[in-house]
């Protein structure tokens, strides 16, 4: 396998075709019923408050952010317009534009917002460190009291959880799977993302004051569906890997094998972590 292709995929293993955005859409509604918010119920909305959902995809959360809010500006941000849906479409309070939450924030957009939410940007963050990411979403916030609001919702990659419905049940191939990923991500960008776990701990050096910290492992009545989505992320994952066609062969088969387990019982999770905190002020009471 070529490494140019190894490196290029490894920067962005995801795709965003149709397929791609048809995952999003699923793994939006999966995380919110596991989750239980779209924002947490103690980030206080007003109508004039200005909202921005980084990495935002096809922009589902904001959409519907937008709903429950009809009077919230909301600006959603990607690096890429591809999945965005037509603007016709889009309600009059909700914009999508692009933006490389990688680079430093352009000034005009520095402090413009009361709240920011992001997520599930695990695959690019760089040299295992967020710390670059978040201070360009502190950077979005506004520095007027009580400071703005930051949600970052993430999924536990580093610790891929496999699992059967019953004794009668196994899973070699999705113990293969995992362990293929992970040592394709170690040995391309040395990343193992431990830094999932310890979110919190980056906030409160950045000095975010904190105002809850969630560790979701998924329901087992989830199980099912949540393996699904990793496999369709999976498919993307090993498509991209697949240039020219043949050079993937070793991933097809295990990516096979493990779906055929997924109908049999087997399960492949991986927890949520939800950080919620606020730029500036004293400590939360709320």
């Amino acid at each position: 396998m070529d490494e140019q292709v190894k490196r290029e995929v490894a920067s962005y293993p995801l795709r965003r075709d149709i397929q791609g955005s048809i995952r999003l859409y699923f793994q939006h509604w999966m995380w919110r019923r596991q989750l239980g918010y779209l924002l947490h119920p103690k980030v206080p909305m007003k109508s004039d408050f200005k909202v921005a959902d980084i990495a935002c995809g096809t922009g589902i959360w904001l959409l519907d952010l937008a709903k429950e809010h009809p009077h919230v500006k909301c600006d959603g941000y990607d690096i890429s317009t591809e999945q965005f849906p037509a603007s016709g479409w889009l309600p009059s309070n909700v914009n999508l534009k692009t933006l490389n939450v990688l680079e430093p924030i352009p000034e005009d957009l520095q402090g413009r917002y009361d709240v920011v939410h992001v997520g599930l940007v695990v695959v690019v963050v760089e040299n295992d460190n967020p710390t670059p990411i978040l201070q360009n979403l502190l950077a979005l916030l506004s520095e007027a009291e009580p400071g703005g609001y930051l949600q970052w919702d993430e999924a536990d990659f580093g610790n891929i959880v496999t699992s059967a419905a019953g004794p009668s049940s196994s899973y070699p191939a999705m113990d293969s799977l995992k362990q293929k990923v992970h040592e394709f991500f170690y040995e391309i960008n040395g990343n193992r993302y431990d830094w999932v776990r310890e979110l919190a701990s980056y906030f409160k050096e950045s000095g975010v004051t904190m105002i809850d910290n969630k560790f979701v492992p998924i329901d087992d009545d989830m199980a099912h569906p949540w393996t699904l989505m990793h496999l369709m992320a999976t498919l993307e994952f090993i498509k991209g890997l697949d240039r020219p066609p043949g050079s993937a062969t070793d991933w097809w088969k295990v990516y096979e094998a493990a779906a055929e387990e997924a109908y049999h019982g087997g399960s492949m999770r991986m927890a949520m972590i939800s950080c919620v905190g606020r730029k500036a002020g004293e400590d939360f009471k709320g």
